[in-house]
């Protein structure tokens, strides 16, 4: 069974004694996996009110198919903000368009005329689905990125550089994301700005360090601000191939080299 939690009441922990899953159905961290504390803050970030542990994947459809009922009571409609999908009654007529905004007035007379129940277009599994991808995207990038460096680092050490002088407090203060800092040759395809198409021919480059918000690269290609990369990783330790496409942010010649700053746009996974 699945049982909801706060997700203010999450606590940091290293191994899960149960699985963490999403109101879309969406598992968000599995049983035995490690809840940090950037996890627990991501999700209030996104606006995860609540979560639900589960035992298993069955709990998670199971969730996803009771969220996925279109019927809700008209006390929990949300008052004020701009509805995401249109409120039907029992015989199919709109009530409230899509982008309505019920006031608590409003929402009151509805109840004091009997109707209690009523239908959105759009179940809540629909809903709040994109709010569970967008959480597992920014997960992803980060696990992803410090799977790779992690795996080069125990397969060829001499690769990865030696820690970077810590930057300054203020530098530290903007910065969002932990960086993993390498010293890894890459290749990279390259998209100029305002085109569609990527450029033929791999590119050679230096990757020197990764986050789950970007990357750093150095190369002999001149590269401008707004272009785009498309880096392929490949963990050996896993069976598939990361691609991150990133936008160039800062572009810092340097001893006839190019130190590019790019932020990612997309990172994804396939199967090698």
């Amino acid at each position: 069974m699945y049982k909801r939690v706060p997700t203010s009441s999450l606590i940091p922990v290293a191994s899960l004694a149960k699985g963490i899953c999403h109101e879309s159905g969406r598992v968000l961290h599995t049983a035995g996996a490690r809840l940090g504390a950037t996890h627990i803050e991501t999700m209030i970030r996104l606006g995860m009110v609540r979560v639900y542990e589960i035992d298993s994947n069955a709990d998670a459809l199971t969730l996803k198919q009771e969220m996925s009922a279109k019927n809700t009571w008209v006390a929990e409609i949300p008052v004020g903000i701009p509805l995401p999908t249109a409120i039907r009654n029992a015989a199919g007529t709109i009530l409230l368009p899509r982008g309505a905004i019920l006031t608590a007035e409003a929402q009151a007379q509805l109840m004091k005329r009997g109707l209690l129940e009523v239908y959105w277009e759009q179940s809540l599994a629909e809903r709040m689905a994109p709010q569970a991808d967008e959480y597992l995207r920014e997960v992803a990038g980060e696990q992803l990125a410090t799977d790779f460096v992690q795996e080069t680092q125990r397969i060829a050490p001499e690769l990865l550089a030696p820690p970077r002088t810590p930057a300054p407090a203020r530098s530290q203060e903007r910065r969002q994301h932990k960086r993993i800092a390498a010293n890894i040759p890459t290749q990279f395809l390259v998209q100029r700005r305002m085109t569609s198409a990527w450029e033929p021919g791999a590119v050679q480059g230096t990757l020197r360090d990764i986050s789950k918000g970007g990357l750093a690269l150095v190369t002999l290609r001149e590269l401008r601000l707004g272009d785009r990369v498309k880096v392929v990783l490949a963990p050996r330790s896993r069976s598939i191939e990361i691609e991150g496409i990133a936008e160039v942010v800062r572009v810092t010649a340097r001893d006839g080299a190019f130190e590019i700053g790019a932020r990612f746009l997309y990172i994804g996974a396939k199967r090698k």
